[in-house]
């Protein structure tokens, strides 16, 4: 499947060729589309990952006062530990299969970070850095940033590669 046919940018809201891309129109609107779908996918994992600290810390909370309402309620019962493991078994499981969701999400995508990392290899010459925007859209500040860090990359000869948790593209070793 063609990682252009999901783009979540139609064409009339694409910003116009900056004047630090030279190469052909077609080519700034891939890459700014497919920048674009990455950030909006990365800022949706993000989220669910603060749900997902916010839920675990819920759970350890939880998980202390069940102990200490056991401990304070020691009589003939069963011991303080089984009671907080059976009291916190279904919501354990519940953010196990969130956690397992977030990577999935993440997972699915990842075939764009690819393509992504692809397409600005091959258009990296476009880019002309030294002409550095006043105030530039927040996806071609992305674009930039990629583009710094696979110039370094390639100053450093270390691969590059998609960020497999957070955004954009990381330096391999």
């Amino acid at each position: 499947m063609n990682p252009l046919s999901r783009l979540v940018v139609p064409d009339n809201q694409l910003p116009p060729i900056p004047s630090w891309f030279s190469g052909p129109p077609t080519a700034f609107r891939e890459l700014y589309a497919l920048r674009d779908r990455i950030n909006r996918r990365d800022v949706r994992v993000a989220r669910y990952l603060r749900h997902l600290s916010v839920a675990a810390l819920g759970v350890l909370l939880s998980g202390l006062l069940v102990g200490q309402y056991a401990e304070a309620a020691v009589t003939t019962a069963p011991r303080p530990a089984s009671v907080i493991l059976i009291a916190l078994l279904p919501v354990l499981c519940a953010l196990t299969i969130f956690a397992v969701h977030v990577l999935e999400m993440r997972f699915a995508d990842m075939g764009d970070d690819g393509y992504y990392a692809h397409t600005l290899q091959t258009h990296l010459h476009h880019i002309h850095l030294e002409m550095h925007p006043q105030d530039p859209d927040p996806v071609e500040r992305l674009i930039l940033h990629d583009a710094q860090q696979w110039l370094s990359a390639l100053a450093q000869q270390r691969p590059i590669r998609p960020a497999l948790i957070g955004a954009g593209l990381r330096l391999g070793r």
